[in-house]
């Protein structure tokens, strides 16, 4: 973090290679898995656990100054974000599409949504007879 800031007061806008390698590692690093998976791979070594390798990353992303257009990994980054981005849209479209299905094989009309809620409503009503009545059982019992 030290070298970081460091380089952050004195080097030249183009040439940050500490801070542009941890830039690029908190955008690989957004969870303790993620830092599992790169310490599987050999890609990074440390003695800290997992939790405190995602906050380190975070905190000096998000710390850190720097050109995104300038620098020497802006195209490793842009994999990155592409990757990241086409993988939430798949994510975004599957749920979107079964959403969508479940709308229109099983809501598509105004009384099929009340019978939804009322089914709710009911199972939850059954739910609280059967604690009140297991609560009951065993109040006599004392």
């Amino acid at each position: 973090m030290n070298l970081i800031v460091f380089e952050q007061c004195n080097c030249r806008k183009q040439t940050r290679p500490l801070t542009s390698y941890a830039v690029l590692m908190g955008c690989l690093i957004k969870k303790p898995r993620d830092a599992l998976i790169l310490k599987q791979g050999g890609i990074i070594e440390n003695q800290q656990t997992d939790e405190g390798v995602a906050m380190f990353f975070d905190q000096v992303r998000s710390c850190a100054h720097l050109d995104y257009d300038g620098y020497h990994l802006a195209p490793v980054l842009g994999d990155v974000k592409k990757c990241w981005a086409s993988k939430r849209q798949k994510c975004r479209a599957k749920w979107q599409k079964y959403r969508e299905k479940l709308c229109h094989d099983y809501f598509s009309s105004p009384w099929a949504i009340i019978s939804f809620f009322a089914a709710i409503l009911l199972l939850f009503l059954t739910a609280t007879q059967s604690v009140y009545g297991v609560l009951g059982y065993y109040k006599q019992a004392n």
